[in-house]
């Protein structure tokens, strides 16, 4: 059982890491958060006590806890991330770990590398059955090799966005920062290398709600990443692969559909609806959600196990990608980006 403190008592605590941390039965020793009546509603929610409150980082005795849990909005992340390892206890951030990585992005990544406790970042999709299955079908080679990659993430934002996403001191950028930082991490995981071809969206240096990433991948294929606050695209990924066209919906990180090519389907255009065959990777793996499955992880390599899905190194390259997008901005011009 570890003690763990947590900074920033908002949804992505309370309604996420709180109940896998509760099902894994580690304890909730104090939380760091401004705002009083986050905190007051939670412990009344969950029925909870002893579990001390401070108003900032700088109060909390790190004598005897265990973990570190960053939960506060992302613009805090890297001053964070310094003060704690300092304290010499386990770290586990939210994504992005820097939204100022040309700052201190290689400062940081210096000291994290050699530091000598546990260090994880939120990228919990890498861990989802369905994506551990697609990356072993990559480095098989299992349908060919890849020649295009379709990454899209859409859908009508909701009207009360928390202001650490649409404030831009807060949040360090919009969509790309926020929903993209995920897709980028898919990239790192699956192909290891990228560079970044172009980038546009809508914000005019402002918080973009439509961005286009384009990669392009040492193999000479690109990754083309669309998001959107304002328009439904789906919430999934398509890979090209010489032999095949394979699909993964985040709403189903169990399911990988697959097209296998024929000389009918070879040179048309392939729609979502189109007949094919579905994956259902739990059969594959130890049913855990992809979630707790990081978790799990960050665990054994604090009791000194080997690191699997997570890695540090990719953790801060996401920051490093979105930051040279946003210092390459030019307008986006595609109809679905208005």
């Amino acid at each position: 059982m570890k003690k763990i403190i947590v900074i920033g008592c908002g949804n992505i605590f309370t309604s996420f890491h709180y109940p896998i941390l509760k099902k894994l039965n580690h304890t909730i020793v104090g939380i760091v958060e401004p705002n009083l009546v986050n905190f007051q509603n939670f412990i009344s929610n969950e029925n909870l006590s002893n579990i001390n409150h401070y108003e900032s980082i700088d109060l909390v005795d790190f004598k005897g806890v265990d973990v570190a849990l960053i939960c506060s909005p992302s613009a805090f992340h890297g001053e964070m991330m310094k003060f704690l390892m300092a304290e010499d206890v386990a770290i586990f951030c939210e994504k992005p770990i820097l939204t100022n990585y040309k700052t201190i992005g290689e400062e940081l990544l210096l000291k994290a590398s050699n530091y000598s406790n546990t260090i994880q970042t939120g990228y919990y999709r890498r861990f989802s059955n369905a994506s551990i299955y697609i990356k072993s079908l990559i480095e098989k080679e299992t349908f060919g090799k890849v020649n295009y990659v379709n990454m899209k993430g859409g859908w009508p934002a909701k009207n009360d966005l928390p202001f650490s996403i649409t404030n831009k001191k807060m949040s360090g950028g919009g969509i790309t920062m926020d929903y993209g930082a995920h897709f980028i991490d898919h990239c790192l995981y699956w192909f290891k290398e990228v560079e970044l071809e172009s980038y546009a969206d809508d914000s005019k240096g402002g918080i973009e709600v439509n961005s286009q990433i384009i990669f392009k991948h040492q193999d000479n294929f690109s990754i083309q990443i669309d998001l959107s606050w304002t328009n439904f695209m789906g919430n999934f990924i398509q890979l090209n692969f010489e032999k095949a066209i394979i699909f993964i919906a985040f709403n189903n990180p169990n399911a990988v559909e697959i097209v296998e090519l024929n000389y009918q389907t070879q040179n048309m255009l392939v729609d979502r609806n189109i007949s094919k065959k579905t994956i259902d990777t739990k059969k594959m793996f130890v049913q855990k959600t992809s979630a707790e499955s990081q978790w799990i992880e960050f665990f054994d390599r604090m009791n000194g196990g080997y690191e699997n899905y997570s890695s540090l190194k990719d953790a801060f390259e996401v920051s490093n990608l979105i930051s040279k997008c946003y210092e390459n901005r030019t307008e986006l011009s595609l109809d679905w980006g208005y």
